[in-house]
């Protein structure tokens, strides 16, 4: 079995934002490797996120990442790369970018500041002209767990965690010999599940959610 190091943030952070889904972006990597994923705490994953389609997407842009912009019809000022990204970890922490960590203002949301440090780094973002479907790839590789979805959060899970991501879940490798350390993780598991039945029998949708 691989080992997992979990670790605090290296910077203080605190004194750029206090806004804490930013504060990933501001961090660069001490362990390094070939590949490093940025995601979201509350995706569950069920996958490796070393996707064939990701690497086709980073060659087709020439980009050393694997992303999305999610709003290209509005001022650059606004635009926001998404919270999920598979990067080639020494083509996109370069110097530039590193820098622009430092001097891009990080207050306000942490997807525009995502965006924002891209650009400014002279990295690059996906061309938006581009009819190819890969311009709307962004995979999860998991089931994103969101304390804001479910009955009566702002968004339904069944969109994202539906009876089939539920049983892929409880597959995982290992995830059943994990849950009997994890008692905070067990009954949140089984909170969702209960969630995704409750929106399943309601034939709940999400009709404007990110």
């Amino acid at each position: 079995t691989a080992a997992i190091c979990v670790r605090d943030y290296i910077g203080d952070h605190i004194k750029w934002t206090h806004y804490t889904n930013t504060w990933r972006y501001l961090e660069v990597p001490v362990r390094t490797a070939k590949y490093t994923y940025i995601g979201d705490v509350d995706i569950f994953f069920t996958e490796s996120v070393l996707d064939p389609m990701q690497f086709k997407q980073m060659e087709f842009f020439c980009l050393p990442y694997s992303n999305i912009v999610r709003d290209y019809d509005v001022e650059p000022e606004k635009r926001r790369l998404t919270g999920v990204m598979l990067v080639e970890t020494e083509r996109f922490y370069t110097p530039a970018l590193i820098k622009s960590q430092a001097t891009v203002n990080a207050i306000g949301n942490d997807e525009m500041f995502l965006y924002k440090i891209v650009v400014e780094a002279g990295i690059g973002i996906p061309d938006p002209n581009t009819t190819d479907d890969l311009i709307r790839y962004r995979p999860l590789h998991g089931t994103h767990l969101s304390l804001s979805r479910g009955p009566p959060k702002k968004m339904c899970q069944t969109d994202n965690a539906g009876p089939k991501q539920i049983e892929l879940m409880q597959h995982v490798d290992q995830v059943e010999s994990y849950l009997r350390y994890d008692h905070f993780g067990t009954r949140f598991l089984s909170r969702v599940a209960a969630d995704v039945e409750e929106e399943v029998r309601a034939n709940m949708k999400v009709i404007d959610g990110t």
